[in-house]
C-alpha cells in the first residue's frame, strides 16, 4: 500500500493529512465548497474508497479504464465510445 500525503495551506497554516484519513476528505469538501453527494471520487485503493464514502462522497473503485468508463456512463457522465 502506498501512502499519499497532502498538505493544505489554510491561510498560512499548513495541515498535513494522509489518505485514508476521513479528515482529508472533509477538508477537501469544505475547502472547495463541494457537495459530497454531488462529488465523485475515483481511487484504486479500497481503503480510500471506504473513507471517502464515510463522508458521503460518491466513490468509485478504479479497477480498469473500461470499468471506469462503464460506471461513468451508467451515471450519465460520459457517452459510450463506439469503435
Amino acid at each position: 500500500m502506498h501512502i499519499q500525503t497532502i498538505v493544505f495551506d489554510l491561510g498560512g497554516v499548513l495541515i498535513e493529512l494522509r489518505k485514508p484519513d476521513v479528515a482529508i476528505f472533509r477538508l477537501m469538501l469544505e475547502r472547495f465548497k463541494l457537495d459530497a453527494g454531488q462529488t465523485i471520487y475515483i481511487d484504486d485503493v479500497e481503503a480510500n474508497i471506504v473513507a471517502a464514502r464515510q463522508v458521503g462522497l460518491r466513490a468509485i473503485h478504479f479497477l480498469s479504464a473500461g470499468e471506469l468508463r462503464k460506471t461513468l456512463h451508467d451515471l450519465g457522465l460520459v457517452q459510450r465510445h463506439k469503435l
